[in-house]
């Protein structure tokens, strides 16, 4: 609750490239309030279905800046999702869940669509409590 209000960087316009063969780029505008900018690459493995996904935080003022990445990825339904877990994460199960309300839950209840397999969370349908 620490960061200013940056309605630009969450709901404004990012202008999308193409960078290589199966690669791309996603670029936010300059954020004022925060005096950074963000930038997502994307890069999908030549032989197989593996998308690496790369944020940057690039700090386009004057002034040191002091930010994390808290992003959100919005997806059509109906597949599985497999993301890796950071195996020093500070969250006791390497993930957090939102809900209900403003709720963030940093030891979510077990569910039969979330587990955490080896490195990885897979997600088979939608969570409980999911906004």
């Amino acid at each position: 609750m620490v960061t200013p209000r940056h309605p630009l960087l969450w709901l404004g316009e990012w202008k999308g490239q193409i960078t290589g063969p199966r690669s791309a780029r996603l670029t936010s505008r300059k954020d004022e309030a925060t005096g950074v900018q963000l930038i997502r690459e994307f890069t999908l493995a030549e032989k197989s279905s593996r998308l690496q996904c790369t944020q940057i935080i690039k700090n386009v003022s004057m002034e040191t800046r002091y930010y994390f990445h808290w992003s959100r990825t919005l997806a059509r339904g109906g597949g599985i999702c497999i993301v890796p877990v950071n195996l020093h994460s500070r969250f006791p199960k390497g993930y957090v869940t939102y809900g209900p309300g403003q709720v963030i839950n940093y030891m979510p209840a077990d569910q039969p669509n979330v587990v955490v397999r080896d490195e990885y969370i897979e997600i088979t349908g939608v969570p409980r409590n999911c906004r």
